[in-house]
């Protein structure tokens, strides 16, 4: 049994987060699939746009829900609060900044609001002026790795700084909020991780 969850943000914009299904097999026989979703399932999360699908996170299915839920919860404490020195779209450009080790920053502040983060993207939930803001944002890809010799996509911090644009700065209605809470605490509930 698969899992597919998708958490609308609007008519055309949608995250969906998707177990995948795999085949195991001993001495060539395939065993029967699980009748179950469990929180050990590979999970792919993904962006769903209008022009384009974006793979957010791959993870195992707990990995990908329990951060979501904690966000969401703060969230709808108002506890989950952008950077008093940020307005909404700055985390991402912010966070890569402070990879490069530009600018400095009390970590625990800086990831508060911080879903998934990783090679790629940054995905961040938060309150400005009492407002929620869904920021999906690139990562430059090199901050965790060094590119190889033969790497046609490699440029550098400075251009990429320079070029940086969020993939999507959305604020997201209350009600959106407490629905993406109700999903997420019933798929944790079903898998037994709540």
């Amino acid at each position: 049994m698969t899992l597919n969850a998708q958490f609308v943000i609007n008519k055309n914009l949608t995250i969906t987060v998707a177990t995948c299904t795999t085949h195991d097999t001993i001495n060539g026989h395939a065993l029967p699939e699980e009748n179950t979703v469990t929180p050990l399932d590979t999970t792919i999360v993904t962006y769903c746009g209008t022009n384009y699908n974006l793979i957010l996170k791959k993870d195992e299915l707990q990995e990908i829900l329990l951060p979501f839920y904690t966000v969401i919860k703060k969230n709808i404490s108002s506890s989950a609060s952008l950077l008093s020195n940020l307005s909404p779209g700055q985390l991402g450009y912010t966070l890569n900044r402070f990879y490069n080790e530009d600018i400095t920053y009390d970590t625990h502040n800086l990831y508060n609001s911080i879903i998934w983060c990783g090679n790629h993207t940054m995905t961040a939930l938060y309150q400005y002026n009492n407002t929620t803001y869904l920021e999906i944002a690139p990562i430059y890809p090199w901050h965790f790795k060094e590119p190889h010799d033969d790497d046609q996509e490699f440029i550098s911090f400075s251009h990429f700084i320079h070029i940086y644009e969020p993939y999507l700065v959305k604020s997201i209605p209350q009600e959106t909020i407490i629905t993406w809470h109700k999903q997420c605490r019933a798929i944790l509930e079903q898998i037994g991780a709540m």
